[in-house]
């Protein structure tokens, strides 16, 4: 048996270049990391069999192999084996050289925390300083500043938003320029961009690294500035960055602060625990601190953002959008027609599916239970089959297969593992219903998101099954509920069921099971909601108007 060690979940290019046996183990660096030190070095060391491969997806992704390196040195494999797709390099690497890794990683660990004494300064001296004073924003040059390290992720909400809003202010205005480590998937060909650095090593912990990525990003904000000129800034927040703020005040532009949700929350929540939580939060705060404008993407981080002491008048918000040529049902018929006959699915048969990076939130399991109760009980004579397609990879995808075994033994389940962003609307495409069964944060706050699926999923015209929850109920609305007459569903746009209830989705496929008129009739209000309020350029339009005042 081999193992392959990875950054982030393989694509579907990287599995058919790799040629995988069908028992092959799979690790990646993003899951190791959720684990206590001990806990992860004993999996570490239970590793053995012929090979283990550290795969290289993305050039951005080279700064991590070191670390992937000195982790593979501790393991009982036979052998190590490089393979840099990036390059199409494949080297066997031998042990001690694969510990040598752990030099890099030292020297960019106590880089990090000389970093955090420097930006902890900073963040002190930013606190005590006021907001620089700007007039109004009547031109929409921007310099967008993409600063989160993502390390060759190819799927996932943050790429449509990236590209939707960096395509649009392009199209507004051409000379606007993309500043980012890496190419962003999705961009327009026609919009400027130019490459930050990346950082050659990583060290630990995690966070230390979205630390020492700052200089990086000032200093190429800096050279761009000092060779032409800008209207404002327009920075995504991400963990520890706070270069906008420091490039806004060295040359007094306007500074615009797109706000997603809480990264110090997120990381308490749903992912690796802080070890510098307070500075992480200190930059956070300087940054909506010296913000113009705060954009972000739902009323529950809107009022967020008011009772962290944002003023009204610098906060804008508006939901996430739709690319509408990109998400466009009729150009992928041929696509849909091709792909179901790749997996097998019959054109009487109803595919309900699911997409998304298997995040707790996402609520796949629950999905899952109520795929497993569909699929375990007798079928109505007279209905269409239906199939399950899960699209994607990530943290919870291992609980849907354990869930699910069975059924993707016998082909009620299909799996088709992580698939890039660009492919996204193909896949949609060979759907017959989409389900976004979203659960509320376990802490007991409100769901703040604006999950990118669901506007995607309305725009490719097909019914949907969601949570009742939060903004997902008021982008559907209006929508039928468990117990309303589907006659009192005109111009719905879903069907909305109880958040986290399994049952409550049964029933909801079961009746888009037995009614095609009601599958038509919320697929074409959705899709014509999207396209009336949904879009990229509305989006934006929010943002124009709000710093022209």
């Amino acid at each position: 048996m081999s193992t392959i060690l990875s950054s982030y979940p393989l694509s579907k290019s990287a599995l058919v270049s790799l040629r995988p046996e069908p028992s092959t183990r799979y690790l990646t660096l993003n899951e190791l990391r959720l684990q206590p030190l001990t806990r992860m070095l004993k999996s570490m060391r239970r590793i053995d069999g012929d090979a283990l491969r550290v795969v290289v997806q993305e050039p951005s992704e080279r700064a991590v192999m070191p670390l992937m390196l000195l982790l593979a040195s501790l393991t009982r494999a036979r052998h190590v084996e490089l393979h840099d797709l990036a390059d199409r390099r494949v080297a066997r690497i031998g042990r001690a050289r694969a510990a040598l890794g752990a030099l890099g990683v030292v020297w960019a660990s106590l880089s990090g925390q000389f970093t955090t004494w420097r930006l902890a300064w900073l963040c002190a001296r930013l606190k005590r300083q006021p907001l620089l004073s700007n007039a109004s924003v009547t031109s929409t040059k921007a310099l967008y500043l993409k600063t989160n390290l993502m390390l060759g992720a190819k799927a996932g909400g943050s790429i449509g938003h990236v590209a939707g809003v960096a395509n649009e202010l392009a199209r507004r205005n051409g000379q606007s320029l993309v500043l980012a480590p890496e190419t962003p998937p999705l961009l327009n060909g026609a919009v400027r961009s130019e490459p930050i650095e990346p950082l050659r090593t990583y060290g630990v912990p995690a966070e230390v690294n979205h630390f020492r990525f700052n200089w990086r990003c000032v200093a190429q904000a800096a050279k761009t500035l000092q060779r032409e000129s800008f209207d404002f800034i327009y920075q995504r927040l991400t963990l520890g960055n706070l270069a906008g703020v420091l490039v806004s005040r060295r040359f007094d532009l306007p500074l615009v602060i797109e706000y997603n949700g809480s990264e110090v929350w997120v990381s308490q929540n749903w992912g690796h625990k802080l070890k510098h939580e307070a500075l992480a939060q200190a930059i956070e705060d300087v940054c909506l601190l010296h913000a113009h404008r705060v954009v972000t993407v739902s009323q529950v981080l809107a009022d967020e953002l008011l009772a962290r002491g944002v003023p009204a008048d610098r906060i804008v918000w508006y939901p996430n959008c739709i690319d509408p040529q990109m998400f466009d049902p009729q150009r992928y018929d041929d696509d849909r027609r091709r792909l179901r006959a790749q997996l097998g699915i019959a054109d009487d048969e109803l595919v309900v599916m699911f997409i998304g990076t298997f995040g707790l939130w996402h609520g796949a399991e629950t999905l899952a239970d109520a795929a497993d109760i569909l699929l375990s009980s007798p079928a109505e004579e007279g209905l269409p089959r239906l199939r399950f397609v899960f699209v994607g990879d990530g943290l919870r995808l291992a609980a849907v297969r354990e869930r699910l075994d069975a059924h993707i033994r016998r082909g009620g389940v299909i799996l088709t593992g992580l698939v890039p962003q660009h492919e996204a609307p193909r896949c949609l495409a060979a759907a017959d219903i989409f389900s976004s069964p979203h659960t509320p944060p376990a802490d007991g706050s409100k769901f703040f998101g604006s999950p990118t699926k669901l506007f995607e999923y309305m725009a490719m015209a097909r019914p949907i099954v969601a949570s009742d929850l939060d903004q997902l109920s008021d982008v559907l609305d209006p929508a039928l509920r468990e117990g309303d007459s589907p006659a009192c569903g005109d111009g719905a746009t879903a069907l909305l069921v109880e958040p986290g209830s399994a049952p409550a989705i049964v029933r909801a496929l079961r009746s888009l099971q037995r009614q095609p008129a009601l599958r038509a009739s919320l697929a074409q209000a959705a899709r014509r909601k999207a396209l009336e309020h949904y879009t990229w350029r509305q989006h934006v339009d929010v943002i124009a108007e709000s710093l022209a005042r």
